[in-house]
């Protein structure tokens, strides 16, 4: 049973072991000083070594998904950009007539940024879903793994904000990716561009 020490010292349960965890393994020290100056009586020891080997492997998944989300943001930019390049190139008819007959550039832009925009919600929507459940799969293969009895019964989760950031990520890469594909073949007159068509 789980249960905090004043609600176990409330029921009159005599403690003789008690496990507390903490948030992060730098916040350790500090709460068994803590505990040490509450109840001085009572033998506290720090257990942290026996995780070190689980902590590095942390550690080094994680620096490896970092490197790895950075060159899939970077590789995911650049195709964008070549794929809207060639989807705008596909579209300067129509831009250049859109263009010619009154219609603003930003007004232009704006059905660019919509088409994509809902292109990109719909793969949020995906990508959310999908990796919500790799990063807990990952992170349970991990504990597995590495972390024995101890750390296989954790069940790792990706909150709400982690979710959030990713997504703004994505919105950011969309939106670089789509201005630098768009942005070039927008900005000449109208005459320019059906004058290069001809």
């Amino acid at each position: 049973m789980f249960v905090d020490l004043a609600s176990a010292q409330k029921l009159g349960a005599p403690l003789t072991t008690g496990r507390y965890f903490t948030q992060t393994a730098q916040q350790l020290p500090e709460a068994l000083e803590a505990a040490k100056g509450i109840a001085p009586e009572l033998t506290m020891e720090d257990n942290s070594a026996q995780f070190a080997p689980v902590l590095q492997a942390i550690t080094g998944v994680d620096r490896l998904l970092g490197i790895l989300l950075l060159g899939l943001c970077v590789a995911g930019a650049c195709v964008l950009t070549l794929v809207s390049t060639f989807w705008a190139r596909g579209r300067i008819h129509e831009i250049g007539i859109l263009l010619s007959l009154g219609k603003s550039k930003g007004n232009v832009l704006s059905q660019f940024a919509i088409e994509a925009g809902i292109f990109a919600g719909v793969a949020a929507v995906i990508a959310a879903v999908v990796g919500t459940l790799l990063s807990s799969r990952l992170g349970q293969a991990v504990f597995a793994q590495v972390g024995g009895e101890a750390l296989s019964s954790l069940q790792p989760s990706t909150g709400a904000g982690d979710v959030v950031l990713a997504l703004a990520l994505g919105a950011v890469i969309v939106l670089i990716g789509v201005s630098v594909g768009v942005l070039p073949l927008a900005m000449p007159r109208p005459k320019q561009i059906l004058a290069k068509l001809s």
